[in-house]
C-alpha cells in the first residue's frame, strides 16, 4: 500500500478541521479551540486506520456470478460447433475437387447442417457476446455499489471512532458546563 501524499494528507486534515469549525462556529473561542483540538487529536491515526479498512475490506470482487460459468460453457459450446460445421464444410470442398463421392450432408429446414452449425455458431456467439456485454456492465454497476457501499462503511467506522467521538466528547463537555454555569446562575 502506498503511503498516503502530502496532498491527501493536507485534504483530510483540511476535512477534520473545516468539520470541528462547522461544529463550533457560534462558540466563544477557548472552546473553538478545545472542539479543534479534540478533532485532530487523533489525526496520526486516522491515515493509518483508513489505510487498513481500505486494505482489509472484502470487496467480494473475485467472486463471480453464477451465469458466468454458463456462458462459458455455452461459449464453447458454441466454438465446437461452428469449428465442426467449418471442418465438415472443408471435407465435402476437398472431396468434391479430388473426385470422392461423400455423401450430401442433412438438411434442417432446408439447409446444410454444416453451414448451420458454422452459421449458427458464428452469430449466436456474436449475440451471446453483445447479451453478455449487457450482463457485464450491469453486475460491474452491482459490484461498484456494493464495493462503495463497504469502503463508505468502513471509513465511517474510522471517522466516528478517531473524529467524531472526540468532538463529542468536547461537546458533551461544553454542555455540562453551560447547564452547570446556567444552573449557578438561577
Amino acid at each position: 500500500m502506498p503511503q498516503p501524499t502530502q496532498v491527501q494528507r493536507a485534504r483530510v486534515d483540511g476535512a477534520i478541521r473545516s468539520l470541528a469549525d462547522e461544529v463550533s462556529a457560534l462558540m466563544t473561542p477557548p472552546w473553538r479551540t478545545a472542539i479543534r483540538q479534540a478533532s485532530v487529536s487523533h489525526s496520526v491515526e486516522v491515515s493509518d486506520a483508513l489505510d487498513k479498512v481500505l486494505v482489509n475490506s472484502d470487496l467480494k470482487a473475485a467472486r463471480l456470478p453464477a451465469w458466468v460459468h454458463l456462458v462459458r460453457v455455452l461459449q464453447w459450446v458454441l466454438v465446437l460447433a461452428a469449428v465442426a460445421g467449418a471442418g465438415w464444410l472443408v471435407a465435402l470442398l476437398v472431396a468434391g475437387g479430388s473426385g470422392s463421392d461423400l455423401p450430401d450432408p442433412p438438411e434442417v429446414g432446408g439447409f446444410g447442417l454444416p453451414w448451420l452449425l458454422l452459421g449458427g455458431g458464428v452469430v449466436l456467439g456474436v449475440v451471446l457476446a453483445l447479451l453478455c456485454r449487457v450482463l457485464v456492465q450491469i453486475a460491474a454497476r452491482s459490484k461498484a455499489r456494493e464495493a462503495d457501499r463497504i469502503l463508505r462503511s468502513g471509513i465511517r467506522e474510522v471517522c466516528d471512532e478517531l473524529v467524531v467521538t472526540p468532538i463529542e466528547t468536547e461537546l458533551a463537555t461544553y454542555e455540562a458546563v453551560r447547564t452547570g454555569l446556567s444552573d449557578a446562575l438561577r
